[in-house]
């Protein structure tokens, strides 16, 4: 491939197959190597972009390791219990049904 930038149409880049003449290519191009086309048309992340990944890769990590936590289980009294979702709904279940009938 050739690559070419307009510097005088807003930095317009093109690109042409190898097999182009040079008759084919618009006039006024400029060169540039493959290394500068795809800086320019993969510009590096700013810093808030940057940021914002790490910000959401942290919060994934810290998400992943909470639900891990509470649906780990726990122990009490040498008892191991477990937490799952399923589990904690059996167990407010059980609460709500003891506080709804005492006497069972």
């Amino acid at each position: 491939m050739k690559y070419f930038i307009d510097k005088n149409n807003n930095n317009q880049i093109y690109a042409y197959e190898d097999e182009v003449s040079n008759e084919q290519i618009k006039t006024g191009l400029t060169p540039i190597s493959e290394e500068e086309f795809n800086s320019l048309i993969n510009p590096p992340k700013s810093e808030e972009e940057l940021l914002n990944e790490a910000k959401e890769l942290k919060i994934n990590e810290i998400n992943t390791k909470k639900e891990n936590i509470l649906n780990g289980g726990f122990s009490f009294k040498g008892k191991i219990y477990q937490s799952s979702n399923e589990d904690q709904l059996r167990i407010n279940g059980a609460v709500t049904n003891a506080l709804v009938n005492p006497n069972l």
